[in-house]
């Protein structure tokens, strides 16, 4: 009696211990899919993806658009949780729609009434849950939100093609923006932007297909004349081109880069908006030639570098740019391609211009 007595208290505290580490809420961190990794970037779209466990067998939790409710029961000997809930019926459309699809329809309810296999792993705030379906897709939670998004706005920084690299003047400020859901009911769209002259809208379907990729369709742009050949071309035909267009997409740098890169290997890479210099950093910064006139190299004297990029543009001496670029760490520019006569250097950060500057090329 006393070893049936023992064993019975021993799978009592072992559930209970297995229950204890479930209990709390639970942050989607991302699902994967047919295989494939889809990370969470729509938390507060409109809240937060989370589950949460009771001790009293309880749950609730939410899934981009819908709510969901009800009870759960845990085996612990088969590491396995049954779940059964009832969903709000709020319309989910677009992408916010599709990665609820993949979330609820095809891990959490699949199941249903067969349990998920659930693993825990970790502990305290690193602690991560994994559910599983029997359709081999699963959703993993943290102990905390993800803050990463893809829904918000990008700006673009270089162009990478086939052939060349070219970097964004720091005086422009082309951008995308993209929503989870159409802004728009009569037209759809859902993605915004800007070149170097001209707006464009258009719809995108992220989350559509088995893999982290989207092409944009509709595209639809101002017909304004710039004043010269720029980048809007290669960069509005790189997200409008329905040949290659089809945009895988990877979030690196801690959520503070964007790439798009297309068919045929083009890429576009943005940034989130630059980081602001300070004004202690601006009144304790002194920029002076080294040496002027000069032959190929034109030279700087910066007294500190600062926390936020430098660039610099070149213009004649009637005023129109020659060239723009950041400024490298040796603080040298190339101007061996100049003709002889004087020019003008003007150094800038994203917010302040900080030099102007005259000097002649021999």
């Amino acid at each position: 009696m006393k070893k049936i007595y023992l064993i019975f208290v021993l799978l009592f505290y072992s559930n209970t211990f297995a229950q204890n580490d479930l209990v709390g809420n639970w942050y989607l961190l991302y699902i994967n899919y047919n295989t494939v990794q889809f990370d969470n970037y729509l938390n507060n779209s409109p809240s937060n993806l989370y589950i949460n466990f009771t001790e009293t067998l309880q749950l609730d939790g939410s899934s981009v658009c819908n709510d969901f409710s009800g009870t759960y029961t845990i085996d612990t000997n088969n590491n396995t949780i049954n779940i059964d809930v009832g969903v709000t019926l709020v319309s989910c459309t677009g992408s916010q729609g599709l990665y609820e699809s993949k979330h609820l329809n095809n891990i959490l309810l699949h199941n249903y009434p067969s349990p998920l296999t659930y693993q825990i792993t970790g502990s305290g705030i690193n602690q991560i849950l994994k559910l599983t379906s029997t359709n081999g897709n699963y959703a993993v939670y943290g102990k905390t939100a993800p803050t990463i998004s893809l829904f918000t706005t990008w700006y673009l920084s270089s162009i990478e093609t086939n052939t060349s690299t070219i970097t964004i003047p720091f005086t422009d400020s082309p951008k995308l923006t993209l929503f989870p859901i159409s802004t728009n009911i009569m037209w759809f769209n859902d993605s915004y932007g800007y070149g170097k002259c001209n707006n464009f809208s258009g719809s995108h379907d992220i989350y559509t297909y088995d893999d982290n990729a989207f092409r944009i369709s509709l595209f639809d742009q101002e017909l304004n004349t710039c004043s010269s050949n720029t980048y809007e071309t290669i960069y509005f035909s790189i997200l409008s081109d329905s040949a290659t267009n089809y945009l895988s997409f990877e979030i690196i740098d801690n959520g503070q880069t964007l790439i798009l890169t297309n068919l045929i290997g083009e890429k576009l890479t943005f940034g989130r908006q630059a980081l602001s210099v300070s004004e202690d950093e601006l009144n304790n910064l002194s920029i002076a030639l080294i040496e002027n006139p000069v032959d190929d190299i034109l030279s700087l004297s910066i007294s500190k570098r600062l926390s936020s990029n430098l660039y610099y543009s070149l213009f004649s001496i009637d005023g129109k740019t020659i060239t723009s670029s950041i400024l490298n760490y040796n603080s040298k520019i190339n101007v061996e391609y100049l003709n002889s006569g004087m020019y003008f250097l003007s150094i800038w950060t994203k917010e302040n211009q900080l030099k102007k500057m005259k000097f002649v090329k021999r």
